[in-house]
């Protein structure tokens, strides 16, 4: 490369505080963000006061199903309230809010309240309802209109001589067939009765206590063998004979399990299917208008459907089974090999670290399961994985390689063309590998920029069509399901968030099946240490076979240290990026960890835009499973070596003992 006119060498003072500054801004603006989301703009359904019982909604049944609407035309839900005046005042006051349009009337006298679209529902209104109030009683008729989720209504109405009056139980609401029925407080944090048809974990564990027992003492006499014995000598091998063992696993898995599922089984299955089977028909990739799945960007679909028909195996076959599920299979095995990859450049002189990287990687249950479903996010992981190795090595090697500034263009565009989740990182692996020019190599600032733009440009080069087709057709770069033009739009429950959901988590440590209906935590936590979405069934009891779920249930209270791990390395990465005076170092581990935080708070921010239960789903995030695994060696490796230090090895046999038995129980739960 020319150094030509280098730049003077960067001071380890003003890279620190450019740290600070990158970490202030990022975080400043998420704040800004989610600030904004909740108290001001209009389309997040963000209820701030919920615990004050004054929001009142219509009794849904607790459902997984998705409720469609037309746009042009939502259902009108009508809120009703008698009560007594007995000397009207026109200083009586109403105030309240409604979500989202609202028709007011009092005593069959129509009171505008708002725009016709709801807009300014957050800020709500005031006004003197006074004249319309009449001696003796009154009848209030509030019409809730919500195209996105349920309607939602909170009202107060004060006044001298009139009944003060409030929203509560003691409304009834009519719905658009005109049944009446008693309204209920609005709670967006329920428990789903499907979640109680399995028995919880603890009764799982009472009951498979002699098997859990056998399987940590297997564990401990094993790592107590290995430290008095062979230990040097097994460890040097330790992270090949771990990818070994999980790819023993996952093949186990593909031929034992993924051969016999029906093809149509996993999250949206029968749309990505009808995806892949208009590229058979038409040799071209469908528009979002088509169905349910066709928004999504088109190469994993036109991968299968290649295969399918360079093998002559179409969905009909009996063999479309294992065949629809070689790329997800593969691709969820790629992103463990690659997880490998990086560890061993990250952690070179280690056998641990890396060990504990692969097997994360490849036992988490959610790259797992999700890698056994007919879906893009395997690939998407696949790609991404690829982009963060190949920038890993282009910033750790002693000079720059043209080859792979050009293959992680190559990879950058192919996550475009799989997944929107890329739309946020790409910019992010682009910039932070060129900027390697300028920190490392000291390279001129527009050498930098002109560098990350060419790796922008390339990975353009390969999606950009596809965006800018929708641009084109739908005015819109990333149409997706719920806004195409002309099409009914859908929501699910509760529809809405409140602070009560983002508050508490547990129900995930016993009932781990759609415990994501209790809190957003519990979706997350239920759906990254288990199927906790049942492959997206909309309840228990159509849940398919071919996963052990009694072991399953076990996982994720199991596997809290090993979540406690995941944090502590996110944040000692985050430390030690700071600290480090290596500044390629510093570089790689302000890539993971700035990758890990944006998917983190991309789903976190995604849910009060989109308050469904199934939205908060750690499979969304299934492109930090790299960074992920990376994050819990370190945790699990910093911990490994505090017990030894204060426990001596007794202390490392029960550590042992308790990684061996949770590995187990999920190979017991996925591959048997």
């Amino acid at each position: 490369m020319n150094r030509a006119n280098p730049v003077p060498p960067l001071q380890t003072s003003s890279l620190l505080r450019l740290q600070w500054i990158a970490w202030g801004v990022l975080l400043v603006v998420c704040g800004i963000a989610v600030v904004r989301a909740v108290l001001i703009d209009d389309e997040v359904p963000f209820i701030t006061d919920a615990k004050s019982g004054d929001w009142i909604t219509v009794p849904w049944q607790p459902t997984a199903d998705l409720i469609a609407v037309l746009p042009e035309k939502p259902p009108s839900f009508t809120f009703v309230r008698r009560f007594d005046s007995i000397q009207p005042s026109r200083e009586t006051r109403l105030t309240g809010r409604a979500l989202r349009t609202l028709d007011l009337e009092i005593n069959g006298h129509m009171v505008k309240v708002g725009p016709a679209d709801g807009a300014g529902w957050k800020r709500g209104f005031q006004i003197d309802v006074g004249r319309w109030l009449r001696p003796g009683r009154n009848e209030l008729r509030a019409t809730v209109r919500n195209v996105h989720g349920p309607p939602l209504l909170t009202l107060s109405l004060q006044g001298p001589g009139t009944e003060t009056l409030s929203t509560g139980r003691d409304w009834m609401v009519v719905g658009p067939n005109g049944a009446s029925q008693p309204a209920v407080l609005a709670q967006d944090s329920r428990i789903h009765p499907e979640s109680r048809q399995l028995p919880s974990s603890r009764r799982v564990a009472q009951k498979l206590a002699p098997v859990l027992l056998g399987l940590f003492a297997a564990s401990a006499v094993l790592a107590w063998g290995i430290m008095h014995r062979s230990r040097p000598r097994i460890l040097r091998h330790a992270p090949t004979i771990t990818l070994l063992f999980v790819s023993a696993v996952w093949a186990t898995i593909y031929f034992y399990k993924a051969f016999r599922m029906p093809l149509p089984l996993g999250f949206d299955a029968h749309a990505h299917l009808t995806y892949i089977d208009y590229l058979l028909r038409e040799g071209k990739p469908p528009t979002a208008d088509y169905g349910f799945s066709t928004y999504h960007p088109p190469a994993f679909h036109t991968l299968v459907a290649v295969i399918s028909r360079v093998t002559g195996i179409g969905p009909s076959s009996e063999w479309a089974a294992g065949l629809y599920r070689i790329v997800p299979m593969a691709a969820g095995w790629t992103t463990v090999w690659l997880t490998g990859r990086a560890a061993r450049r990250l952690w070179p002189e280690e056998a641990l670290r890396p060990s504990i990287a692969i097997a994360v990687a490849g036992l988490l249950p959610m790259n797992l399961y999700m890698s056994t479903y007919v879906s893009n996010e395997s690939l998407h992981a696949t790609w991404v994985s690829a982009s963060l190795v190949l920038a890993t090595e282009m910033i750790l090697a002693s000079a720059w390689a043209w080859r792979h500034a050009l293959l992680l263009g190559v990879t950058l565009g192919l996550g475009l063309l799989t997944k929107f989740t890329s739309l946020a990182l790409a910019p992010l692996i682009a910039g932070l590998t060129a900027s390697r020019l300028w920190i490392v190599d000291r390279q001129p600032v527009q050498r930098m920029l002109g560098v990350g733009g060419a790796l922008m440009l390339i990975s353009c080069c390969i999606a950009g069509w596809f965006y800018a087709r929708n641009w084109i057709l739908f005015g819109d770069p990333v149409v997706w399901n719920l806004d195409v033009p002309g099409k009914p739009t859908w929501w699910m429950l509760p529809g809405f968030r409140s602070t009560n959901s983002y508050l508490q988590f547990g129900e995930s440590l016993s009932y781990p099946f759609f415990s994501g209906f209790v809190s957003f935590w519990d979706g997350v936590y239920s759906t990254l240490w288990a199927d906790g979405l049942v492959a997206g069934m909309i309840r228990v009891s159509t849940r398919h076979s071919f996963w052990r779920y009694d072991y399953m249930t076990l996982i994720p209270a199991l596997a809290l240290p090993a979540t406690a791990a995941m944090v502590g390395g996110f944040f000692a990465f985050v430390l030690e990026s700071f600290q480090t005076p290596d500044l390629r170092r510093k570089l790689v581990l302000s890539l993971l960890t700035s990758v890990l935080f944006v998917l983190s708070f991309s789903l976190f921010f995604i849910t009060l835009r989109l308050p469904f239960y199934a939205q908060a789903k750690a499979p969304y995030v299934l492109a930090g499973t790299l960074p992920l695994a990376l994050c819990c060696a370190q945790g699990l490796g910093w911990g490994t070596q505090r017990i030894e230090r204060f426990a001596g090895r007794g202390g490392l046999v029960v550590f042992w003992g308790w990684a061996g038995m949770l590995a187990a129980v999920v190979v017991l739960a996925f591959a048997t």
